[in-house]
């Protein structure tokens, strides 16, 4: 960034003054901005969490969760969320017609936030990354989505979408459901960079979409499925990761994977048909995670299904919150454990997302 004094002062020139410090991943007008040694933005980056909190810190640590014994920093939201102790996932089963989150401590703002992730059962369902949520207000319509919050969605089927879902608890499509040969059935890495009002999306390292919205800055970040009423459904989380993220676009000029839009499909499930895929074949011992004292929120109808699994050790649900209209402050005391019942699986009735 420079003024025009010293332009003015050799030349009498009228220089144009561009919005960035000296940094050679940037160009304009085809020149690099920097060189090796011009690089003042790296001043910026290091002391940006010295600037953001020099009153009160109100950008949460960065994290690193690999789940192996370990849930530390994370709370279910809705539905039951669990430690896999033999294959140290992040679990949930779901509930059915219903938005199942958990959640990381916190408040964050310019981000770089990563998991990965897979999911069982419905084909089209959506699972994905929520960012600068509110977790303590749920939307209206009663699927339990926050509000406000973004959402980065992909299903089984090969799609993706971006969602906002607003104060008012209405659901708006930054970008529709879209066909990606980035996104897999099996295993998927979910990144999503967030620098103020830009936002880019990342699927197995493939940049598949990235815009600007500049409505919600700073918030929770977190992970979610819906799951319809078919059996089989699972979301199995490997790690989720988040940094705060440098000031500077390192690659502003990154190329977006092209995909094939698809009309049709909401923010519960992208368009096509649902056809559940087969429950996986390990059998995890599910290890009691330390909890706050949870507040179990039941299914909305009585479960028939016979769990396929068989945990040797009772599971223990995440500390779940149950939001109101009115956010809540997070729990501060040590939680204590409190053994629950084995998961079942959700009815087999097809579900009517409204």
């Amino acid at each position: 960034m420079a003024y025009n004094n010293k332009c003015q002062f050799v030349g009498g020139y009228n220089c144009t003054r561009l919005n960035f410090w000296s940094n050679n991943g940037i160009n304009y007008l085809g020149a690099p901005m920097g060189d090796s040694t011009a690089r003042n933005y790296l001043v910026l980056n290091a002391t940006d969490g010295t600037v953001a909190n020099f009153r009160t810190q109100a950008i949460a640590n960065n994290f690193n969760s690999s789940f192996n014994g370990s849930t530390a920093g994370w709370m279910g939201v809705y539905g039951n969320w669990v430690q896999d102790g033999t294959n140290n996932f992040l679990q949930s089963i779901g509930v059915a017609n219903k938005f199942a989150s958990v959640k990381h401590s916190g408040d964050f703002g310019d981000i770089t936030y990563e998991a990965k992730m897979r999911r069982y059962g419905c084909a089209t369902c959506s699972s994905g990354l929520i960012v600068r949520g509110n977790s303590a207000s749920f939307t209206p319509d009663g699927f339990k989505y926050w509000r406000p919050s973004y959402l980065f969605l992909y299903s089984n089927n090969g799609q993706f979408s971006v969602w906002e879902v607003t104060n008012a608890g209405g659901y708006v499509a930054l970008k529709d459901w879209t066909a990606n040969a980035a996104v897999s059935a099996t295993w998927n890495r979910l990144k999503v960079i967030a620098v103020g009002s830009t936002l880019k999306f990342y699927i197995n390292t493939v940049l598949v979409w990235s815009g600007m919205d500049a409505t919600l800055a700073v918030d929770e970040v977190g992970i979610g499925m819906y799951k319809d009423g078919t059996a089989g459904n699972k979301l199995m989380v490997d790690y989720a990761k988040l940094n705060t993220t440098p000031t500077a676009d390192s690659n502003p000029n990154e190329e977006v994977s092209p995909g094939v839009a698809m009309p049709g499909g909401t923010i519960f499930m992208s368009p096509g048909l649902s056809e559940p895929t087969a429950e996986p074949t390990l059998e995890p011992t599910l290890t009691p995670v330390p909890t706050g004292t949870p507040t179990e929120i039941p299914p909305t109808e009585t479960p028939s299904a016979t769990p396929t699994e068989t945990p040797s050790v009772p599971p223990t649900e995440l500390p779940s919150e149950t939001p109101t209209e009115t956010p809540t402050d997070l729990p501060t005391e040590t939680p204590t454990e409190t053994p629950t019942e084995t998961p079942t699986e959700e009815p087999t009735h097809t579900p009517t997302p409204g």
